[in-house]
């Protein structure tokens, strides 16, 4: 069964385009103009709104979980020293309500953007299937956007402090922010982790629908079957692409620590914080634990979104 992204694709191959790659409507032709309006909806603003609904639906499921795992943890002390220091989050609902802002709009600018790129691709190689390159390349440009946006809310976030966070100090500290230290502090050293979390996300987004059809066409796979097994493979790319990240930072820190200490050469010792990192056994069974954590994030993001893409009409 086609998703209703590829008929609209075919229809719009099919209905709107000359034999010169103009479209017909543009020409003054019979065709319906409720079905170019309709394609417009389909190629734009409903990626959008699957995103948006995606990450105020895994915000929600988020704080569910958290509500029901927190009690298991301060009843069983070896339990809870298992779990992330996010999860013993106590919940309450202001949490809960900038989880879902913030989540609906990183979510909308990371799948959101991702599809309306992906279909101006695909529609660029007359519906041809994307290359790994070309999604590859939306998957960093949709992560960027998306890290992009949500830096300047977690920038307000630290220095609202969590506990007292609402919409309105939030805002405020934005407009502090931007009032009394300018515009671009929202995003002043955040270049690391800006890009740790573009190729994170380029990992998650670019592997997930290859694994899907190939599961799918080439395994004989059901459609549910596929899509869990596919997440769970772009959970894993996702861990590959960040992880190494992680320890990049801490060798840029420790050769910015020997720069601070006088020594002017300081960048000859990258080899040397290098090898310490690879060496180390908490570089591999940190990457076991990442591809853990993000598999199952992935499996849970991917879940919502399908359901939501195949809900909308």
């Amino acid at each position: 069964m086609q998703e209703p992204s590829e008929v609209w694709h075919e229809r719009e191959l099919e209905f709107l385009h000359s034999d010169d790659g103009v479209p017909s409507i543009s020409k003054g032709s019979n065709n319906n103009p409720t079905l170019y309006t309709n394609l417009n909806y389909h190629r734009t603003v409903k990626p959008l709104l699957n995103g948006f609904l995606t990450g105020e639906l895994h915000a929600l499921l988020n704080y569910g979980l958290r509500s029901i795992v927190l009690p298991m943890a301060q009843s069983d002390p070896d339990f809870k020293k298992k779990l992330p220091k996010s999860v013993l989050e106590i919940p309450n609902i202001t949490r809960l309500k900038m989880d879902v802002l913030t989540g609906a709009i990183h979510t909308t600018a990371a799948l959101g953007l991702f599809e309306i790129l992906t279909n101006k691709l695909r529609n660029a190689n007359n519906g041809m299937p994307l290359t790994l390159y070309q999604e590859a390349w939306c998957g960093l440009t949709s992560g960027a956007a998306a890290v992009f946006v949500w830096q300047p809310f977690l920038m307000a976030r630290n220095r609202a402090g969590i506990q007292s966070l609402t919409y309105s100090n939030w805002f405020s500290t934005l407009s502090h922010i931007v009032r009394n230290e300018g515009v671009l502090t929202l995003w002043r050293g955040s270049g690391m982790y800006m890009g740790t979390q573009a190729v994170a996300h380029m990992g998650m987004l670019a592997s997930y629908k290859p694994s899907r059809d190939y599961l799918i066409e080439s395994r004989g796979l059901s459609d549910q079957t596929a899509q869990i097994c596919a997440s769970a493979i772009s959970g894993f790319f996702s861990a590959v692409c960040y992880h190494p990240c992680d320890y990049l930072i801490q060798i840029k820190a420790g050769v910015q620590k020997q720069y601070a200490a006088g020594d002017k050469n300081a960048y000859r010792y990258i080899p040397h914080y290098a090898s310490r990192v690879l060496g180390s056994s908490q570089f591999y069974l940190g990457f076991l634990k990442a591809v853990h954590a993000n598999a199952l994030f992935c499996m849970i993001r991917w879940g919502i979104y399908e359901r939501v893409a195949r809900a909308r009409p």
